[in-house]
């Protein structure tokens, strides 16, 4: 080694030349301090050399180099050297920590880059023909423009993002391209890359386990890119190449930018083009065991980093464990019981001893498919934290024993970056992170639902490609937000290719599809837009097969037809075909508007698979929809789907759905109604079921559907709109959420004559619409038999199988009894079974009954509430039940009928009398502490529920009181007050709360107050809230409330935490009867008793209940002709 060490003035060595003739041979240049002139020595190699460049400072060697075939290594050691000489006659090869900067002409031989800087002085100072090698350290074009033949990297960084007009390119004319060799690194390249106008081979080959081999932040250009070798590349820049880019064995990520593919067509042959990266379920822990825990080091993420730094060593040293992907738990859930730590934290390592002084943090992005406001939570003993893309949203620092902290933040969808910290001090410990979104509540945040970080951004397309499938290829699009849409142009298939498209909720739009000769396959869990179907009219017959789970989708709108005269299409089991229409002018039919879109050949359908169908609507007018006609070949159960909301119809009189023996068509309509007007056929065996959904599915045309088995309505509507007397369907199932309603009269029929038709409703709504229904069983639980309006329908009785009663309400659980709102049209004697359950009233009917007598059946209560005149005729009769048979009566005549009551052994008729009522509670205020028994002076009506200080001020020495009645399905319920300074409640004139006199939360065991003096749910119901001096009002949330999972205020919001010691467990909510309230006001002036000519017969020991419906009442009630029988015992209560 010489070293040439300049402090001022010139060097002795000036104008000389060092010849370098022993291999390894080093000249050191060096200076004292900064500003010390160039060093004019040459360079003459006879044996590979280096040239070294030793301190801090910015030196300059000025003469020239000649290498004569020989190597020269520039090896900045620290500082920058600047070569200004001209480099002539074999390779450069850079190394060490420091940077190189060529202002002279290098020319002879290639270049290459192990580590450091080497950095550009001036255009083009290697020449064209060479190759640049980066194995590390990075080549810099510092805004200067530079040619190479090829370009071969194993690592490193090419940067040529400096600002200006500048590039990196490839040389026009040449054959090179770029090449990742395989490396341990991955290996980047940034700035302008102008291709030379021609396709350019970039080889990316894989040989270890890193993510990503080479990732071009380029912005390409002229030309065209053929991707190979099998490794995994990320583009990223905004390119205007147009030549294409050809992906051969390899995978392709596309980071952030819509232009990264430039403007021509893309082709897939055995590759993978991911739009955006990343894996779920990968949340990066990181552990520490650190006793000078401050918790400053958590106040911000920046505080965090600085401490506990993602890589590397902070000032309390590096991890002990980590970074280590999470995989002992599926959800955020290190609570480690809570307990003492000598049962110490394992997290990911089961080499983790510690069980005091822990710190660990947790990162990663997290995926938010729907946009809005999120609640988290950090439940932790001691210190948590947790931070969204840098900003605390959850605050629950320092020593402290087990408490839960939230805070709330609006998220756009996409991905955010989140960490959570955590330290645990002394004693017990743990740690449980929740969350709470727009579409679900609290729940631990679920593990699946982090990502890799960093996270490479998902792209779309400026240019609507060409895209071209050689052999089966992969576009994968999982890192995308449920909805979005990725916009292609026309797609060519080869012969016999499958096109995988990954995504879930997730759109991948093509101009249009040309399928190859054999079968092509579409799958994958994203939704596939094929646009307009091309080249497949002639022979020979076309095939495409939908493998899903994602849909396949037929969406042509271009005014052209679809060519598929000779395409079949199936559909495999799991998979859907979503046919999707257009009301604009010519979509299939140049000539007509809404057209129908004839699809081609009979569509066949695996077991289980789905068919969707929607339209576009252009014009706003959703009835406006599509008609679908296509003959169908099912092999097994069917799946049915409607997603827009807009009128669609699907069949006709000569096409509709043939479901094989013992099969089921499931139908899901999300929104809209899709109108199935063919026959739905299969006497051998075949269902309908409706699955959910919030639109309606209307069986429509004059063909009958032959389903023989009973129709299953889980959610959503299904309208029965059959016309000329076909049939609809025969026996019904209605459960909660559900809704079946007639859209003309007897949609109803037995499919064999004469045998009996039966609705059943377990909680959903059978809608007469005001139509008429002939039916021979009405099976309840709970539920409506809605009647529709202005004209009521009716429910038409037929015989009932011999033994069966025509009218059956089982007993229920449920806090809500069955509802009939459309008239009976009784045709005769009919029993009415009405079981005993939860509910104060078991079976409401509001409609007219005509024509016929009941017999009154079961323990439950039947409530009558009709009064229109004329009703049944032939009477009513309450036969004896294992417990009290009741009917009551809410109406002031004509609800009996006219004809005779009949009262056996252990039956009562009530009759509560009717009222008129307003939402909400009476305010008063009385001008005293503590007045427990002064009658409410107030006559304010207030509409909100009552809450602490709600109208006015408290003042002092003041009681406000508050009265009405309020509602409880079950008689269960339990009440909580946290007043300034004191409270009580009172129900049915019992205090059950209180009174209290201390500022304190006060709750009451859990209460059977019964279902009020009329049996129905209601209660009288009586509030007061006093202040002595001072402060008054809420102590606590809304102050007074009661509920379920902890008491939930009158507003309707949780108020405390399920089994806090400050609350009991086990609260129950009321649930609105149907009125629209929770607490009315009476109206005493408006209140009338029955009064009919009803004949009462009693045959054995009954009751009539003439209790009024509201307390402080004397009501007359008047009826006809009593007829004892001898031995029974009338009791009037």
């Amino acid at each position: 080694v010489i070293t040439l060490n300049n402090a001022t003035g010139t060097s002795p060595l000036d104008g000389k030349t060092i010849n370098i003739v022993g291999a390894g041979g080093t000249l050191r240049i060096t200076s004292v301090e900064a500003g010390a002139p160039a060093f004019n020595t040459g360079l003459n190699l006879t044996a590979n050399g280096a040239l070294e460049h030793g301190g801090p400072n910015t030196d300059t060697l000025s003469g020239s180099i000649a290498l004569n075939g020989n190597t020269l290594t520039l090896r900045p050691l620290a500082g920058t050297m600047i070569v200004s000489g001209n480099i002539a006659g074999g390779p450069v090869v850079h190394e060490g920590a420091g940077t190189t900067r060529l202002t002279g002409l290098h020319t002879g031989g290639d270049v290459t880059v192990n580590s450091g800087t080497l950095r550009l002085g001036n255009h083009e100072r290697f020449e064209s023909t060479r190759t640049l090698f980066v194995n590390g350290g990075t080549f810099d074009t510092a805004g200067f423009n530079q040619t190479f033949e090829q370009i071969t990297m194993t690592g490193g960084t090419i940067d040529n993002s400096a600002p200006g007009f500048t590039y990196l390119k490839l040389r026009a004319g040449g054959t090179g391209g770029i090449t990742y060799s395989g490396g341990a690194t991955t290996a980047y390249i940034r700035g302008d890359v102008d291709l030379g106008g021609v396709v350019r081979n970039v080889v990316v080959n894989h040989t270890v386990a890193t993510p990503v081999d080479l990732h071009i932040a380029a912005n390409l250009h002229n030309g065209g890119i053929n991707v190979t070798g099998g490794g995994t590349m990320v583009l990223g820049g905004t390119s205007t190449y147009s030549q294409g880019t050809t992906i051969v064995n390899s995978t392709v990520i596309l980071d952030g930018s819509t232009s990264a593919l430039g403007t021509g067509s893309i082709t897939l042959d055995n590759a993978t083009l991911r739009l955006g990266a990343g894996l779920p379920g990968r949340l990066a822990g990181r552990y520490w065991q650190d006793n000078t825990l401050s918790t400053t080091d958590f106040a911000t993420l920046a505080a965090l980093n600085a401490a506990y730094p993602l890589s590397g060593a902070g000032p309390n040293g590096a991890p002990i464990v980590g970074p280590k992907f999470v995989s002992s738990v599926t959800v955020f859930d290190f609570n480690n019981g809570f307990s003492t730590t000598t049962n110490p934290f394992r997290f990911e390592d089961p080499a983790l001893t510690f069980a005091d002084y822990i710190v660990a943090r947790w990162d990663a992005t997290i995926k938010i498919d729907v946009a809005g406001t999120y609640t988290f939570y950090t439940d932790s003993d001691d210190c948590s934290m947790l931070y969204i893309d840098g900003a605390v949203v959850v605050d629950n620092n320092g020593n402290h024993s087990r408490q839960e902290r939230s805070g709330t933040v609006a998220l756009s969808a996409g991905v955010h970056n989140i960490t959570i910290a955590y330290y645990e001090n002394t004693g017990n410990a743990g740690i449980i992170a929740s969350w709470a979104g727009p579409t679900f509540s609290k729940t631990t945040i679920p593990i699946s639902v982090f990502w890799d970080s960093p996270y490479l951004a998902p792209s779309g397309f400026a240019t609507r490609h060409p895209v071209n499938v050689v052999t089966s290829s992969l576009i994968d699009a999982s890192a995308g937000a449920v909805g979005t849409n990725y916009e292609l142009g026309p797609l060519t298939m080869a012969d016999g290719q499958t096109l995988t498209f990954n995504g879930s909720g997730v759109n991948l739009k093509f101009l249009s599809t040309s399928p190859g000769e054999g079968t092509t396959t579409f799958a994958g869990t994203g939704n596939i837009f094929l646009g307009r179907i091309l080249n497949a009219n002639s022979l020979p017959a076309r095939t495409i097969s939908v493998a899903g789970p994602g849909a396949v989708a037929f969406d042509n709108s271009t005014g052209d037809p679809n060519e598929l005269d000779n395409l079949n299409i199936t559909v495999q089991a799991g998979a859907k075909l979503w046919l999707v229409g257009s009301d604009a002018p010519g979509a299939f039919n140049p000539t007509a508007r809404d057209a129908t879109q004839t699809v081609g050949r009979p569509l066949e359908f695996q077991s289980g698979a789905t068919l969707r169908i929607s339209s576009v609507d252009t014009d706003s007018n959703p009835s406006n929809g599509m008609t679908f006609v296509n003959p169908l070949t099912l092999l097994g159960d069917l799946n049915l789907e409607h997603t827009s909301n807009t009128v669609d119809t699907f069949g006709d009189s000569t096409y509709g759905i043939a479901l094989p023996s013992w099969r089921v068509l499931s139908a899901n309509i999300a929104a809209g109604t899709l109108n199935i007007a063919g026959a739905i056929t299969n006497p051998d065996g075949g269902k309908l079921v409706m699955t959910g959904g919030a639109g309606v599915l209307r069986l429509s045309g004059s063909q009958d559907n032959t389903l023989p088995l009973e129709t299953e309505v889980n959610g959503g509507t299904l309208a029965l709109a059959k016309t000329g007397g076909a049939r609809a369907i025969g026996d019904v199932l209605i459960k909660t959420g559900g809704t079946v309603r007639l859209e003309g009269d007897e949609q109803l029929k037995p499919l064999i004559s004469g045998s009996p038709v039966t609705i059943k409703v377990e909680g959903g709504t059978f809608n007469t619409n005001g139509y008429t229904q002939t039916i021979n069983h009405l099976r309840m639980t709970r539920g409506t038999i809605a009647a529709g309006s202005p004209v009521r329908g009716t429910l038409n009785l037929a015989d009932p199988s011999p033994g069966e009663p025509s009218i059956y309400v089982a007993s229920t659980s449920s806090t809500v009894g069955a509802v009939i709102r459309s008239n009976i049209a009784l045709n005769g004697i009919r029993t009415f079974a009405v079981h005993d359950g939860t509910p104060g009233e078991d079976l409401r009917i509001e409609g007219a009954i005509y024509d016929g007598a009941i017999i009154k059946q079961g323990a439950g209560t039947m409530v009558l509430t009709n009064e229109s005149p004329g009703q049944f005729d032939g009477g009513l009769v309450l036969e004896t039940a294992g417990d009290v048979n009741t009917v009551k009566v809410v109406a002031t005549a004509n609800a009996l009928g006219t004809g005779p009551v009949t009262l056996n052994e252990y039956t009562k008729l009530a009759l509560p009398g009717k009222f008129g009522f307003t939402g909400g509670l009476i305010e008063g205020r009385i001008a005293a502490v503590n007045d427990w028994t002064t009658p409410n002076p107030g006559s304010t009506r207030v509409l909100e529920a009552v809450k602490g200080n709600t109208t006015s001020g408290w003042g002092s020495n003041e009681t406000w009181v508050y009265t009405g009645q309020f509602y409880d399905a079950d008689g269960f319920v339990t009440f909580g007050a946290s007043i300034d300074d004191s409270a009580g409640v009172k129900v049915d004139g019992v205090w059950v709360l209180g009174p209290y006199t201390n500022n304190s939360t006060w709750t009451s065991p859990l209460l059977n107050i019964g279902m009020g003096p009329a049996g129905d749910g209601w209660h009288d119901f009586e509030v007061r809230f006093s202040n002595g001096t001072g402060s008054a009002g809420a102590t606590r949330y809304s102050g007074f409330g009661f509920g379920v999972a902890g008491v939930t205020d009158m507003s309707g919001r949780t108020w405390g935490t399920p089994g806090a010691t400050t609350f009991p467990t086990g609260f129950e909510k009321p649930v609105d009867p149907g009125t629209g309230v929770l607490f009315r006001i009476p109206d005493y002036s408006s209140f009338q008793s029955f009064a009919g000519d009803n004949k009462v017969v009693v045959e054995g020991n009954a009751t009539i209940d003439i209790t009024p419906a509201l307390s402080g009442i004397q009501q007359t009630v008047r009826l006809g002709e009593l007829e004892m029988h001898p031995g029974p015992v009338l009791t009037v209560t």
